[in-house]
């Protein structure tokens, strides 16, 4: 697949997947969703998937009746679709380092340089601050950005930046079309919002 039309330009981690799932579950305690998510993700019985990365365990949710396969970041899933084409949305987990000695000191300077970084390289870019969305069985609530290109190709984008003690998780809706993007935007909002931590296997 195609990989220039992540248009952000900051899939750096990762590369290609192994499309294991781990069969560990993580079990919830109570639950904190958001009230947009139906009652049956509410449930506390209900367990956590934990998906395998090349730097260790997540524990989220894959989006519902999405195929995950080889692409870009920590994970990557397409929706059902006839033929082998390129599809006209996916979502995708990636990852960046933050700290003192890396060039985004916090999840802050993360954010405003992704933003900068995405204005300076589309002229009509625009970049809207969405609200916040909170995560599974936690209080934390994730920032949330939505990039538009103002270009045909490389359409749209929406962004979870989800801040760990050493790097910064990114949770991300891409789509060459609206139509796609907003189709798509309730199955990956659950998705993100499912997530509730991680084990990581790389030295920070």
């Amino acid at each position: 697949m195609g990989l220039d039309i992540i248009f952000r330009g900051r899939v750096a981690r990762g590369g290609s997947v192994d499309i294991l799932i781990a069969g560990m579950l993580l079990m919830s305690g109570p639950s904190r969703t958001p009230a947009t998510l139906t009652q049956e993700s509410r449930k506390s019985s209900e367990p956590a998937e934990m998906l395998v990365t090349q730097e260790g365990f997540l524990a989220i949710s894959s989006p519902r009746g999405w195929i995950r396969t080889d692409g870009p970041g920590l994970a990557y899933f397409v929706p059902p679709q006839k033929g082998k084409g390129q599809p006209l949305v996916w979502i995708y987990i990636s990852s960046a380092p933050i700290g003192p000695t890396e060039e985004a000191k916090d999840l802050k300077a993360y954010i405003d340089s992704d933003k900068a970084e995405f204005k300076q390289r589309f002229r009509n870019a625009v970049v809207q601050e969405e609200v916040p969305l909170t995560l599974r069985d936690t209080t934390h609530a994730a920032p949330v950005l939505t990039f538009r290109s103002g270009e045909k190709r490389n359409a749209i984008e929406q962004v979870v930046h989800v801040g760990e003690s050493a790097r910064v998780l990114t949770f991300v809706l891409s789509a060459t079309e609206q139509s796609a993007f907003e189709n798509a935007l309730p199955t990956f909002q659950k998705f993100a919002s499912s997530y509730r931590g991680s084990i990581t296997t790389t030295d920070k």
